[in-house]
């Protein structure tokens, strides 16, 4: 939901005729991550977490993306307002995939097997999000 947010916000602002088609295509990819991890919590019984107190899990998954990731959606719409031109909106997009990428490497020992396919899935769909940032940086920079 954060991603969604950022994204939007940068196409809300001046820079968005430059990064327009990207970045709605991002937005659409992170609705997909929304539906995916929202099944997987949805299969989930609070039983299945090896937790030494309850809510271990939450807090560190929290915890962990108000530090590598944003606090808020509203911060991230905050974050794509203050960027000033489409070069520096695709650099951080970068940044926040490869974010989101560690989060998701570091959750993955922490959920079931079964689910891990699934992640191993997001991860690489992030990558190749990576890829195409990377050469739209390159057209823009040109």
């Amino acid at each position: 939901r954060h991603g969604i947010a950022f994204y939007r916000a940068c196409l809300q602002s001046a820079i968005a005729s430059a990064v327009k088609d990207v970045f709605n295509f991002l937005i659409d990819q992170e609705h997909n991550h929304v539906r995916i991890f929202t099944e997987m919590k949805k299969a989930l019984a609070d039983d299945d977490l090896p937790e030494d107190y309850p809510g271990e899990m939450r807090n560190y998954i929290n915890s962990f993306i108000k530090k590598e990731v944003f606090d808020s959606p509203a911060e991230a719409s905050r974050k794509a307002a203050e960027l000033k031109s489409p070069l520096a909106a695709v650099d951080f997009a970068i940044d926040f995939e490869e974010r989101s990428i560690r989060f998701y490497s570091e959750i993955k020992p922490r959920v079931r097997r079964s689910e891990s396919e699934k992640l191993d899935r997001v991860i690489a769909e992030e990558q190749s999000h990576i890829g195409r940032l990377d050469n739209l940086r390159k057209k823009l920079a040109e």
